[in-house]
Protein backbone atom coordinates (compact mmCIF):
# COMPACT_ATOMS: atom_id res chain seq x y z
CA UNK A 1 0.00 0.00 0.00
CA UNK A 2 1.21 3.68 -0.84
CA UNK A 3 1.90 6.50 1.91
CA UNK A 4 0.68 9.90 0.95
CA UNK A 5 1.45 12.18 3.32
CA UNK A 6 -0.49 15.80 2.87
CA UNK A 7 1.59 18.53 4.93
CA UNK A 8 2.74 22.29 4.70
CA UNK A 9 6.25 23.82 5.96
CA UNK A 10 7.29 25.53 8.32
CA UNK A 11 4.37 24.31 10.09
CA UNK A 12 5.72 22.10 13.10
CA UNK A 13 2.81 19.52 13.22
CA UNK A 14 3.86 18.94 9.97
CA UNK A 15 7.66 18.40 10.75
CA UNK A 16 6.45 16.33 13.79
CA UNK A 17 5.02 13.07 11.55
CA UNK A 18 7.56 13.71 8.77
CA UNK A 19 11.02 12.49 11.32
CA UNK A 20 9.39 9.30 11.80
CA UNK A 21 8.71 9.09 8.14
CA UNK A 22 12.43 9.64 7.78
CA UNK A 23 13.26 7.58 10.78
CA UNK A 24 11.99 4.61 9.68
CA UNK A 25 13.11 5.02 6.18
CA UNK A 26 9.49 4.75 4.44
CA UNK A 27 8.91 5.30 0.62
CA UNK A 28 6.37 7.68 0.89
CA UNK A 29 4.54 10.57 -1.60
CA UNK A 30 5.16 13.59 -0.15
CA UNK A 31 1.90 16.54 -1.12
CA UNK A 32 2.36 20.08 0.38
CA UNK A 33 -0.88 21.99 1.22
CA UNK A 34 -0.36 25.57 0.78
CA UNK A 35 -1.83 27.71 3.76
CA UNK A 36 -0.87 30.71 2.24
CA UNK A 37 -3.32 29.79 -0.56
CA UNK A 38 -5.99 28.50 2.30
CA UNK A 39 -5.80 24.54 0.49
CA UNK A 40 -6.49 23.13 3.17
CA UNK A 41 -10.06 24.38 2.91
CA UNK A 42 -10.30 23.37 -0.39
CA UNK A 43 -12.97 21.00 -1.36
CA UNK A 44 -9.93 18.31 -2.62
CA UNK A 45 -8.66 18.60 0.87
CA UNK A 46 -11.70 18.55 2.70
CA UNK A 47 -12.35 15.63 0.97
CA UNK A 48 -9.34 13.92 2.67
CA UNK A 49 -9.72 15.58 6.33
CA UNK A 50 -12.95 17.45 7.09
CA UNK A 51 -11.13 18.82 9.74
CA UNK A 52 -9.34 21.19 7.29
CA UNK A 53 -5.66 20.72 9.46
CA UNK A 54 -2.91 19.19 7.98
CA UNK A 55 -0.75 16.77 8.33
CA UNK A 56 -2.72 13.49 6.73
CA UNK A 57 -0.89 10.59 6.26
CA UNK A 58 -2.97 8.59 3.70
CA UNK A 59 -1.70 5.09 3.65
CA UNK A 60 -3.71 3.12 0.81
CA UNK A 61 -6.83 4.88 1.46
CA UNK A 62 -6.80 4.46 5.03
CA UNK A 63 -6.54 8.31 6.49
CA UNK A 64 -5.00 9.29 9.61
CA UNK A 65 -5.05 12.32 10.74
CA UNK A 66 -3.18 14.25 14.19
CA UNK A 67 0.23 14.08 14.47
CA UNK A 68 0.57 11.85 17.48
CA UNK A 69 -2.10 9.64 15.97
CA UNK A 70 0.16 9.60 13.11
CA UNK A 71 3.06 8.61 14.50
CA UNK A 72 1.83 5.73 17.22
CA UNK A 73 0.00 4.11 13.49
CA UNK A 74 3.86 4.60 11.88
CA UNK A 75 5.12 2.74 14.56
CA UNK A 76 2.42 -0.39 15.06
CA UNK A 77 2.18 -0.64 10.79
CA UNK A 78 5.91 -0.57 10.62
CA UNK A 79 7.53 -2.01 13.43
CA UNK A 80 10.95 -2.90 11.56
CA UNK A 81 12.44 0.10 12.24
CA UNK A 82 11.39 1.04 16.29
CA UNK A 83 11.31 4.34 17.74
CA UNK A 84 9.17 3.57 20.39
CA UNK A 85 10.95 2.03 23.43
CA UNK A 86 10.05 -1.34 23.97
CA UNK A 87 9.67 -1.27 27.33
CA UNK A 88 5.82 -0.11 29.14
CA UNK A 89 7.41 2.22 31.83
CA UNK A 90 9.30 3.50 29.00
CA UNK A 91 6.52 3.52 26.21
CA UNK A 92 4.65 5.30 29.42
CA UNK A 93 7.15 8.32 29.56
CA UNK A 94 6.98 8.36 26.20
CA UNK A 95 3.16 8.92 26.00
CA UNK A 96 3.36 11.32 28.70
CA UNK A 97 5.79 13.91 27.19
CA UNK A 98 3.74 12.96 23.87
CA UNK A 99 0.81 13.97 25.65
CA UNK A 100 2.42 17.21 27.40
CA UNK A 101 4.03 18.56 24.01
CA UNK A 102 0.50 18.25 22.34
CA UNK A 103 -1.58 19.87 25.04
CA UNK A 104 1.56 22.13 26.39
CA UNK A 105 4.29 23.17 23.41
CA UNK A 106 2.74 22.55 19.87
CA UNK A 107 0.04 25.50 20.24
CA UNK A 108 2.30 28.23 21.24
CA UNK A 109 5.22 26.63 18.69
CA UNK A 110 2.42 26.42 15.85
CA UNK A 111 1.71 30.01 16.25
CA UNK A 112 5.78 30.97 15.01
CA UNK A 113 5.97 28.64 12.47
Amino acid sequence: MTLKYYHAEPAVNSLKSMIPLLEKGLDFQSVYVDLHKFEQHSEWFLAINPEGQVPVLDHGGIVITHTTVINEYLEDVFPDTPLRPRDPVEAARMRYWNKFVDEHVMNHVSMHG
